[in-house]
């Protein structure tokens, strides 16, 4: 049973982060978000800039990136996808646009995960609750929740408004290698954003991580 039907009403995953590049391990999160019931939708959020100030690929390249990863989650797309567009998939045309900034329709006739870009358009800093609050906003007919991973669970206090955060938008832990179990939830590997471009600069193949269409986009190709 889905969380939907439980408690009534869609419940829509939040999927924050940097995003730099999306990777294997993001789209195995969303998968058991999606298939274990706990969302109806998964939405990736990715930020404007790094909350610490830290270098980021152009936004524009990680949000198209992360359209590549949501057509391979979205069973539907795949047929409109030539098998060459999976191995050189380049520029915005192969995710549609939809309004509110959500891309990919989530929830809708193309499939159930999405890509967000608000967070290009809100006041700096950028806090989580004021990205949730606006997608609430938006979206009144939908309950959202937070996910947020263990390693930054316990760092959840020193949040801007974070017990509304927990109150308002039920975060969904998940479990990540090298930090405390979740109870009932699986750890899953700890791939990291970190270590896939430190790779790619010492010209290793990283396409065990990355889809070769999520990192062309990524690239900016």
């Amino acid at each position: 049973m889905s969380q939907s039907s439980a408690d009534g009403g869609a419940v829509t995953a939040i999927f924050g982060g940097s995003f730099n590049p999306p990777h294997l391990g993001h789209a195995m999160v969303a998968a058991w978000l999606k298939w274990t019931g706990r969302a109806d939708d998964v939405w990736f959020v990715p930020a404007f800039e790094h909350a610490f100030g830290k270098p980021l690929a152009p936004f524009e390249n990680r949000l198209a990136a992360l359209h590549r990863l949501t057509a391979l989650l979205n069973p539907p797309q795949l047929p409109q996808l030539q098998r060459e567009d999976l191995v050189h998939a380049r520029g915005e045309g192969d995710v549609p646009e939809m309004v509110s900034a959500v891309v990919g329709d989530p929830g809708g006739e193309r499939g159930w995960a999405g890509v967000s870009a608000l967070e290009r358009d809100l006041a700096r800093p950028s806090y989580t609750i004021r990205t949730l609050d606006a997608l609430q906003g938006q979206f009144p007919g939908r309950r959202f929740r937070l996910v947020v991973g263990a390693d930054v669970w316990a760092q959840m206090p020193m949040w801007k408004e974070h017990e509304r955060v927990r109150k308002e938008y039920a975060p969904i832990v998940v479990g990540r290698a090298g930090h405390p179990e979740v109870p009932g939830v699986p750890t899953f590997p700890g791939i990291s954003s970190t270590a896939i471009r430190e790779a790619i600069g010492r010209g290793e193949d990283v396409s065990g991580w990355v889809p070769a269409m999520v990192l062309r986009a990524w690239e900016g190709g």
